[in-house]
């Protein structure tokens, strides 16, 4: 097993809409109450610093190989590969303090999806300088060195973290790769 210790940077604005289960008051209006929840979307640790949630950072992570046309031996592409074969063991910290984010109102269909209908406006927490630093375990010997930092970085152009991310038409949550460390025989 290797580890890589990957540093990333925001190259646009995240926003992030963590479902969240706040039971809204008698005599509150929906969107009172979208306003006051709004820094519970955010994903955040027990200090109230915003994180990447790991589940969404390493599927953004195996999503880059399906955009990537690499193939390991043949016509067999990676996608298996990065499926089972990485691992990220927690959500890294993005510098911010839930409290400090910016919120940004956003009209978009109730239901999120982007198939016209009804739209109404939302409250978002953005953020719009943020990077982190996390480990990545490389548990399968096909993912090389050169190919992890190539998912790595089609990841950040094309696939994008949380709302309105790339993977889905957006142009939030991009990021780029400011530095990858190795560390040979590690263990998670």
């Amino acid at each position: 097993m290797r580890t890589a210790l990957v540093t990333i940077e925001g190259t646009s604005p995240l926003i992030q809409s963590k479902r969240h289960f706040v039971e809204k008051p008698p005599g509150v209006t929906d969107e009172e109450h979208d306003l006051n929840t709004v820094r519970e979307k955010v994903h955040y640790n027990k200090d109230g610093m915003c994180v990447l949630s790991q589940q969404a950072l390493t599927k953004c992570i195996q999503e880059s190989s399906a955009h990537l046309a690499l193939k390991v031996k043949g016509n067999q592409p990676y996608k298996r590969h990065f499926r089972a074969g990485i691992a990220i063991d927690h959500s890294p910290s993005i510098g911010v303090h839930r409290d400090d984010v910016e919120v940004v109102r956003i009209l978009c269909n109730p239901q999120g999806n982007d198939k016209g209908g009804k739209q109404i406006v939302r409250n978002f927490p953005q953020i719009s300088k943020w990077s982190a630093t996390f480990k990545i375990h490389v548990l399968d010997d096909v993912i090389g060195n050169t190919i992890l930092e190539k998912h790595l970085d089609a990841a950040g152009k094309f696939i994008g973290m949380g709302s309105f991310r790339p993977q889905n038409g957006g142009c939030n949550g991009r990021f780029k790769v400011t530095k990858i460390t190795w560390e040979n025989n590690s263990s998670m």
